[in-house]
Formats: structure tokens, sequence, C-alpha cells
């Protein structure tokens, strides 16, 4: 399996490289993660929302399992 820098698509399972840490809520995404796309909120920003989680993560911090 690759790991590629890019925009996730709906489906496709990503890899969380960086964590986002607001400091008032448990981390959404943990370093290491993976998880299934099921929204795309903004492409420009690779903004996603996946399976099993309220809260989006942007392309910064996730790359692409191929």
């Amino acid at each position: 399996m690759n790991e590629v820098k890019r925009v996730a698509k709906v489906g496709e399972t990503i890899k969380v490289i960086h964590e986002y840490n607001p400091g008032w809520r448990q981390q959404p995404y943990p370093i290491g993660s993976k998880w299934v796309v099921r929204k795309v909120f903004n492409k420009s920003k690779g903004l996603v929302a996946c399976d099993d989680n309220e809260f989006c993560i942007s392309m910064k911090d996730y790359v692409v399992i191929e």
C-alpha cells in the first residue's frame, strides 16, 4: 500500500499524519489512525469527514492509502 498526499475521495481510506487538538475536546483523529472518508466538504482544502467521527480533518493532516 502506498501513502499519497492528495485530496481524498468518498470511500477512500486516509491515515492521520498530524494531530490537531484544540484543547477543549477529545482528540478526534489520533496520529497513525486510519479512517474511511464519508463526505468531502471542501475540495480545495481537502476537508473531509469520516465514518464514525463527527469532526472533519484537513488534507494537511492526512495521506491517502492506495
